[in-house]
């Protein structure tokens, strides 16, 4: 039965061009089905909607009280909850800084993790060019000023996962990638500097 989704907030740098980010990020399947499932849509020429729509447990509950009284209660099954992740990529001097957030349910932040984790690995998404739309070539707006200020965090070439390429988030422990600017699980917010935490 499909719950609701969690708090996703997650910044990170990649050494990837915009266009090449924003490719890899609208070649991710749509998947799920009419009770759980999501699409990936782009909204503006550097952001796109990762839109989930699922029936609520609580629908489900008086679908099946309704159905012991009237086959009316089957109705409370077209009821449908919305959550929306939004994904914005900014132009970096040396590639491009993504920024994640809203409400999305595990099978989707997995998705996502896995689309950054090849981008800072320098891995191609399947699908290649022809799953990106056709549309003219949009100009991606430089990152925000505090993240502008801060120099980026340099990416290394592709290499074996290793126990250096994570770090551990000290509010809720969680591993994650040591480019990440914020903690993917608690939103906790790194200091810019590399391998530092906030004061």
């Amino acid at each position: 039965m499909p719950g609701p989704g969690r708090p996703f907030t997650y910044s990170v740098i990649v050494s990837a061009p915009p266009n090449g980010v924003m490719q890899s990020l609208l070649s991710l399947p749509s998947g799920g089905n009419y009770f759980d499932g999501y699409e990936v849509r782009q909204v503006t020429g550097n952001s796109l909607h990762i839109t989930r729509r699922y029936v609520p447990p609580w629908a489900f509950v008086v679908a099946i009280i309704g159905c012991f009284f009237f086959l009316i209660g089957l109705l409370a099954l077209l009821v449908r909850d919305t959550e929306v992740l939004t994904v914005t990529v900014y132009q970096q001097e040396d590639g491009s800084y993504l920024d994640c957030a809203g409400t999305a349910a595990s099978s989707v932040t997995t998705l996502v993790n896995s689309a950054i984790d090849r981008l800072i690995n320098g891995v191609a998404m399947a699908g290649g060019s022809s799953a990106f739309p056709a549309m003219p070539t949009p100009a991606f707006p430089t990152a925000p000023a505090a993240s502008r200020a801060t120099p980026p965090i340099p990416v290394q070439p592709a290499q074996p996962a290793a126990a250096s390429a994570n770090k551990i988030c000290p509010e809720c422990a969680e591993t994650i990638r040591v480019a990440a600017r914020s903690c993917r699980f608690c939103g906790y917010r790194f200091d810019p500097q590399p391998g530092g935490e906030q004061a």
